[in-house]
């Protein structure tokens, strides 16, 4: 367990002998960190600068939502605590020469269900870095977030804190909600990881912390969540 204080474990320091944001380098490092199991594919797909920015984007709001969790250090552990993988649901999706032997059966805070997904709505809410917008967006999406932990119920839980965000979201009318269940839930997370349980917990919460997004998965049928690449436990 010792390799998981350092992959996995949602830190963004930058290494001082990296010196170009195309090094691959630099965004194995920032992967490692996030436990990302398929960083070598990834680089080649995108480029070793998109992947480095991106790993370093979301290792940042990564801490930004232990950070607003202060007053909730019982959901903040939540979040950064590893979970086992369930016996039957192993990560499929993986480069075999990257990800260290432990991380098979072990899911680091930040590829958590919740460690996952939150980091990913505040920055899909808040669009693209380059947009003139960016960071409005972000300041919205972090205020958002603020109300959500200062609203949660004392038993509630960090699945409890997703919805309830992912709702808020979708209520104000700020975010597209196919594209919020699709962030909250995705369906590659869970075919590569095996979330098959895990998301099921998730769904079966959603009618009483997420009714607008209840209804809007309900309605959708198994063509429909495969095409918006919302996940369904039920069908794999």
């Amino acid at each position: 367990m010792e390799f998981l204080k350092e992959f996995g474990d949602g830190h963004a320091n930058i290494p001082k002998n990296v010196t170009s944001w195309d090094d691959q380098s630099l965004a194995e490092h920032f992967g490692g960190h996030v436990s990302c199991p398929v960083v070598n594919t990834l680089v080649k797909e995108r480029s070793a600068q998109v992947m480095a920015e991106r790993y370093l984007e979301i290792l940042i709001y990564y801490q930004v939502v232990i950070d607003y969790l202060h007053s909730r250090p019982d959901i903040a552990l939540e979040i950064v605590s590893p979970l086992d993988g369930l016996a039957g649901e192993p990560l499929t999706g993986y480069d075999a020469d990257w990800i260290p032997p432990e991380n098979l059966t072990v899911i680091p805070g930040p590829e958590t269900p919740v460690g996952y997904a939150l980091p990913r709505l505040i920055t899909f809410f808040g669009g693209e870095r380059k947009a003139e917008n960016h960071s409005a967006k972000i300041i919205e999406a972090l205020t958002l977030l603020e109300a959500t932990i200062t609203e949660l119920n004392p038993d509630d839980t960090s699945f409890d804190l997703l919805l309830k965000y992912a709702e808020k979201l979708v209520v104000i009318g700020l975010a597209d909600p196919l594209a919020v269940l699709k962030n909250t839930i995705s369906a590659g997370k869970m075919r590569q990881d095996s979330f098959y349980t895990y998301f099921g917990e998730i769904v079966a919460l959603m009618p009483s912390q997420a009714p607008t997004l209840a209804k809007i998965y309900s309605d959708l049928t198994s063509d429909g969540l495969k095409f918006y690449g919302i996940a369904n436990p039920k069908n794999h």
